[in-house]
């Protein structure tokens, strides 16, 4: 009780402080009276930054930044949420600037139960603080370039089932700490029906209290599996741009401004924002270099080198074209997103929408690429292709006739009036009508489907 005393006290004495600069301010500088429209929002937390970079004066920015201070020291002496759920926060203690974080050896054999549950060393998860700092690789360029200050608002939208609670705690905290409060429309958690107590009403009742009417959490009823359960995301989203990322990450400091820039200047973009790695074992933080999103045969995402006139540009900070995608981390305008298609809702795990997407975008775009960092251009694939059946995919794909390693994946057997049959795979193609996003050949099993083609010569 005293230690809560003593908290009480110096809190008042601060804001008497800090009263007496505001009241200064006002009586040596004019204030200039506006209309009702030019009034904006004051929202909670975060806020000393976002207004300190709209042109403070040093000491109006020290006060705010005085402010967000005791703000934190209410919300971590006074309510105590956090240390309710045996979490962290604060900028410091274990794993700060994303170094390698350890246990002691009692803790390593507390930590081998939960490691094994959850693929990665939740129980140390628990020792870092959610608010934790991580070093912030961007070219220097990057970090110098401006942008406007009207770029479109963002809904961030994470995807879980059954994840530690540090970890999505931290994911939003990340989320609120480096994005600007007024690009910041709405954070969405999507729990795809976990089973953890943890995650039901300590979740809830911990982001609403810690961030009220910035987070919304969306509970599906049975398990969708990770496409569909984005695709609840993006249905409860009102902003005019959606980031669709896994519950486990962590942001860095401008992450928001490049993304947001470049859909603003063409609304039928897909950016992928750079990724490092998180270790599993100490969270620490490890670079990867820039590189661009390709396939293998097998369709598995994977890392290429990025092109040669991206080489020949000697620029890092310019953005990469690519065909692929990783589907943990992309941002696109909620609207076209939505006049594509969104993602196949037939797709019952990850991995398919790595390709579908890109082969997406080069249908209903002429951009036709995904994009990788701030800036660039894009291209169309060839018109050299063979319609291909890979075996995995519930969509055919438009690939170099000469490079299908398999030829049969490529034949097709077609009567007038009878089914077009794929010889490697035995499925014939379907049309299906998505409503309001068209139709999409697609592919199933051979039910006595019909086709009757029409040659025309122009």
């Amino acid at each position: 009780m005293a230690s809560l005393r003593r908290v009480k006290v110096l809190l008042v004495l601060n804001l008497i402080a800090v009263a007496g600069f505001v009241l200064f301010l006002a009586k040596c500088r004019p204030i200039a009276v506006r209309s009702g429209e030019a009034f904006h929002e004051i929202r909670p937390r975060a806020e000393a930054a976002n207004l300190s970079a709209h042109s403070a004066s040093p000491i109006q920015d020290a006060v705010l930044k005085r402010l967000s201070l005791l703000e934190d020291i209410v919300y971590r002496q006074l309510n105590g949420l956090s240390k309710s759920l045996g979490l962290i926060e604060g900028y410091g203690g274990r794993g700060k600037g994303g170094l390698p974080a350890t246990l002691s050896p009692a803790e390593e054999e507390k930590a081998k139960g939960p490691h094994e549950k959850y693929g990665y060393n939740s129980y140390l998860s628990e020792k870092i603080s959610l608010d934790r700092s991580i070093p912030d690789y961007r070219p220097t360029k990057c970090k110098e370039l401006k942008y406007s200050k009207e770029l479109p608002q963002i809904s961030i939208i994470f995807i879980f089932v059954n994840e530690a609670l540090s970890v999505i705690l931290r994911s939003v905290h990340s989320a609120v700490n480096h994005t600007p409060t007024h690009l910041l429309k709405e954070i969405i958690l999507v729990d795809d029906n976990s089973d953890e107590e943890e995650l039901k009403a300590p979740l809830e009742e911990y982001v609403h209290k810690r961030y009220p009417g910035l987070v919304k959490v969306v509970r599906n009823q049975k398990r969708e599996g990770l496409i569909r359960a984005r695709i609840e995301g993006w249905k409860a989203a009102t902003g005019q741009v959606t980031g669709f990322f896994d519950a486990h990450v962590e942001f860095t400091a401008g992450w928001a401004e490049p993304v947001l820039s470049r859909i603003q200047e063409n609304r039928k973009r897909v950016i992928l924002p750079s990724i490092d790695n998180i270790k599993q074992d100490t969270f620490e933080v490890q670079r990867y270099e820039n590189s661009a999103h390709g396939y293998s045969w097998e369709l598995w995402c994977m890392y290429i080198s990025p092109p040669k006139d991206w080489w020949d540009a000697g620029d890092p900070s310019l953005p990469i074209r690519t065909p692929a995608m990783i589907g943990c981390s992309f941002v696109v305008n909620r609207k076209f997103f939505g006049e594509i298609g969104l993602l196949d809702p037939g797709m019952d795990v990850y991995g398919g929408e790595n390709i579908e997407l890109g082969i997406k975008l080069a249908r209903y775009t002429k951009e036709g690429f995904l994009h990788l960092g701030a800036l660039g251009t894009t291209t169309l694939l060839p018109d050299t292709r063979c319609l291909v059946d890979n075996s995995k995919s519930r969509l055919p794909q438009l690939l170099d006739c000469d490079k299908v390693k398999s030829s049969l994946y490529k034949r097709w057997n077609f009567i007038q009036n009878g089914a077009i049959m794929n010889k490697g795979t035995g499925r014939c193609l379907e049309v299906e009508n998505r409503g309001l996003a068209g139709i999409d050949l697609i592919l199933r099993s051979c039910t006595g489907q019909r086709w009757t083609i029409k040659n025309s010569i122009k």
